[in-house]
């Protein structure tokens, strides 16, 4: 159920009003060549949808961010443009379901010049997410704010744990009880993670850690983050533990899902950056990048073990860089940066594989929000079928057969590969000539059979074909071809006799 943490900086949050550190950066550079998949373990087909703006936005100047996505395909993000006929930019909360786009307004009161982030969802239709109050002066900005939204009740604000000790609050991720995390910052400027239960009741600060930010929560409790000290993984009952690095300086932890796996991104020994998957049971792993990339950042993960990633790429003779969305299953890298894209970066995954995320379209002046909906078909196996076994002989022998009878065809795979392994409309058979001079062997086994069969035995590892040959083939000569759902076919030839 987990979806995608934002891309996120830990930057100071004072500078809340004049940028968004939200955004993930946008390289300049050209669409690249699609890398080629590692072995594959599925066949990925996949659609994407842009996701509408506002009647109110002006779309030549938009730029749109899906950054997480429920099990009901709802899509969380924000839109930064000039809205409602003004010069200036601004940014919106924004919800994408069925019925269509919903502009989730700004923290009361109201300017027009406030902003507001909406960073995560959970199957109820709760948000999360973050804003800044009006000033003083009635322009921005005030106080930055975050927020658990609900359809009845709008934007209520994430009381800090003291007003005087604390002075920014934000959220991040929501879980299926609505249990918000984010972070709070000092009177000092230091970042604090933080996990809400109720907006207006004060949080628990994880107070052990330095300059950290709680990116995720899963429906237990437990939240990740990351600190100075690199990534970690919280709960009340267990406290911190401090995730190590893959052997570089540091380690940044964006997902978990309900199970405790957590994902991310950490520093190697030569500087670049890696995706991770880290449990308690295995520690740190290196999931390596699709072929030909630099870097890449693990985003989100389903209950099933299924990641999104960003991955950079580099153009060797310009030196641009562009990024591309990947889901990791089961070890294949599916690239899902449509043809023609620029720049696609990973938000969230549900369990059904719709995943949220931004791209480089060309439909607005920067990205657009996106979903993705992929469907894996576990790909055909590649057999290893060498011939026919006794009673049949191989090529070039005829067998000698009695017509009527039912003649076992007898092969292995190299293995139990099931009982759809054969492609449509094989074995089949047909008539043809009789060759006087091909050497002759009578086929020594034959078997009583209503029709046609197919069974594996497990002691053997040996395929067993039932084929009714016909009374009325006496006298004629017949070839028979069993065609595998990969392609690979083998022929046998028969002379039937009374």
């Amino acid at each position: 159920m987990r979806f995608r943490p934002v891309l996120v900086a830990v930057a100071a949050i004072a500078a809340a009003c004049d940028s968004d550190p939200t955004a993930p950066h946008v390289p300049t550079g050209v669409p690249l060549t699609r890398p080629a998949l590692s072995a594959a373990s599925y066949v990925a087909n996949w659609n994407h949808a842009v996701l509408p703006l506002p009647p109110n936005v002006q779309a030549n100047l938009a730029t749109a961010f899906g950054l997480a996505i429920n099990e009901t395909g709802s899509v969380a993000g924000y839109i930064e443009g000039p809205f409602d006929g003004h010069w200036f930019t601004v940014s919106r909360a924004m919800l994408w379901t069925t019925a269509g786009v919903q502009n989730l307004g700004v923290l009361p009161p109201g300017s027009p010049s406030q902003r507001s982030y909406a960073t995560d969802l959970n199957d109820g239709g709760m948000l999360t997410g973050w804003g800044t109050t009006q000033s003083s002066t009635g322009l921005c900005c005030g106080v930055v704010r975050g927020f658990r939204w609900t359809s009845a009740g709008g934007m209520q604000p994430l009381v800090p744990p003291s007003p005087s000790d604390y002075v920014l609050t934000r959220g991040y991720a929501i879980n299926t009880h609505g249990y918000v995390a984010g972070t709070v910052t000092d009177a000092a400027g230091a970042f604090h993670a933080a996990v809400w239960t109720d907006p207006s009741v004060a949080p628990v600060v994880i107070g052990s850690l330095t300059d950290a930010t709680a990116y995720d929560i899963n429906d237990a409790g437990q939240v990740v983050g990351a600190h100075s000290g690199g990534a970690f993984i919280w709960s009340a009952q267990n406290g911190v533990t401090v995730l190590p690095t893959l052997a570089g300086a540091w380690t940044y932890a964006s997902g978990i899902n309900n199970q405790g796996v957590v994902v991310g991104m950490s520093e190697i020994a030569d500087g670049t950056q890696r995706p991770f998957r880290w449990t308690a049971a295995g520690g740190m792993e290196n999931l390596g990048l699709p072929p030909g990339a630099t870097h890449g950042s693990a985003r989100a993960i389903t209950e099933t073990g299924r990641i999104i990633v960003t991955a950079d790429f580099i153009d060797d003779t310009t030196g641009d860089v562009t990024s591309r969305l990947f889901l990791l299953a089961d070890g294949q890298w599916i690239d899902l940066g449509p043809a023609g894209f620029g720049s696609t970066y990973a938000g969230g995954i549900n369990e059904t594989l719709q995943i949220a995320g931004s791209g480089q379209t060309g439909q607005t002046a920067g990205l657009d929000a996106i979903r993705w909906d992929v469907t894996l078909t576990p790909a055909t196996p590649a057999f290893t079928f060498d011939g026919f076994f006794a009673p049949i002989q191989n090529l070039p022998v005829v067998n000698l057969a009695k017509a009527g009878q039912g003649i076992p065809v007898k092969f292995s795979l190299g293995g139990n590969m099931g009982l759809t392994i054969f492609a449509p409309d094989f074995p089949a058979s047909h008539q043809m000539a009789c060759d006087g001079s091909a050497p002759i062997d009578e086929v020594e086994s034959t078997v009583s059979a209503g029709g046609s069969s197919l069974s594996f035995d497990t002691s053997t590892g040996v395929y067993t074909y039932v084929w009714k040959t016909e009374k009325s083939w006496a006298g004629t000569c017949r070839s028979l071809t069993v065609r595998l759902t990969d392609g690979t076919e083998r022929s046998a030839h028969f002379r039937f006799v009374r």
